[in-house]
């Protein structure tokens, strides 16, 4: 936890490795969890992995969870919990996907690398401005499969009410996807409030462009691009 209003070193710091569910190599290391995004409501905070490959297209073992967290206290006085862990997110979207031909599961089984137009890599996680749903951007794929030119974002429907404070009744109930068309940039972040959305669009592969745009949350409309060099 660091102050706000001023730069310094951390005012405190927890461990929660044993309060995950992580996998541990067998020279004893721990892979991490390549947390890529993160929201809040109140003192709860939702983090998840990245679900992604490495970027030479291997298995990040560790990277898929979602997890919340909640902070009670203020300062160094202040102590976290962790609230629940799961593990089948990717599983989920992986069914999901096959509905749209998106097919999730096959950019990991060929190894893909997260820069390629069809790889998969979560960069950005937002509850909706009701928040009511959860938003989940992807830096890849873009699609439609057949002309890979538009960012994905995929929503849980009554997110809070499924996650059940870290007990999740059964599979995640997904929107229908959500699509983009961010000048053939992927979502490397993304934040809501009750006002409406910020999103960060960045270029899939390592190439610095990035562009921001504003979104009302409401599926029907389109995000509108603003004006700022980032």
């Amino acid at each position: 936890i660091y102050q706000r209003s001023q730069s310094g070193e951390s005012l405190a710091t927890f461990d929660i490795t044993e309060s995950l569910n992580l996998e541990v190599l067998n020279d004893g290391s721990i892979p991490p969890v390549v947390i890529e995004s993160a929201t809040s409501r109140g003192n709860r905070q939702y983090w998840l992995g990245s679900h992604s490959n490495t970027e030479r297209g291997k298995e990040q073992i560790n990277s898929y969870h979602l997890f919340a967290t909640e902070v009670n206290g203020t300062d160094a006085n202040a102590q976290l919990t962790v609230i629940g862990d799961y593990v089948d997110l990717f599983a989920a979207m992986e069914d999901w996907s096959e509905g749209y031909d998106y097919n999730f599961k096959r950019a990991k089984e060929r190894g893909e690398r997260t820069t390629n137009p069809n790889g998969f890599k979560i960069e950005g996680f937002t509850l909706s401005p009701n928040r009511q749903r959860a938003y989940i951007g992807l830096r890849t794929p873009l699609v439609p499969p057949n002309n890979r030119t538009n960012a994905l974002l995929v929503q849980i429907l009554d997110f809070e009410t499924w996650f059940n404070n870290g007990s999740p009744q059964g599979i995640p109930t997904f929107g229908a996807p959500i699509l983009f068309d961010l000048q053939g940039l992927g979502i490397r972040g993304m934040e809501c409030n009750t006002n409406g959305c910020v999103i960060i669009a960045g270029a899939i592969d390592d190439t610095e462009e990035f562009a921001l745009y504003t979104w009302s949350g409401r599926p029907e409309d389109a995000p509108i691009l603003r004006n700022v060099d980032i």
